[in-house]
């Protein structure tokens, strides 16, 4: 199962951030909110595939507009993986089921 609430430390261009990740599925469904310093936060839906999730979509940053983003992510007990590919460059998150 891989809904719960994930303490993230998430490497960015300014160094590392720290967040919180909420995951929550209804059937193969996914809502992934993050709150991140550098994005502010930000829900994304995707799909689920047992301990696997996949999310697409995009948000506004100041002076340079839209980004779209793609967000890949497995649960392994009670730890987290995601990267989320941009224009914006690859960031890993790392996390911890709180």
């Amino acid at each position: 199962m891989i809904d719960g609430n994930y303490m993230m430390q998430i490497d960015t261009m300014v160094g590392t951030q720290t967040s919180v990740a909420t995951l929550k599925t209804e059937g193969d469904t996914v809502f992934v909110d993050i709150d991140a310093p550098v994005i502010g936060r930000r829900t994304s839906e995707g799909k689920v595939d047992g301990d696997t999730f996949l999310c697409e979509g995009a948000f506004d940053v100041e002076l340079l507009g839209q980004v779209a983003y793609t967000m890949c992510g497995e649960i392994d007990g009670d730890n987290l993986k995601v990267v989320i590919v941009s224009n914006m460059g690859e960031f890993n998150f790392a996390g911890t089921r709180m």
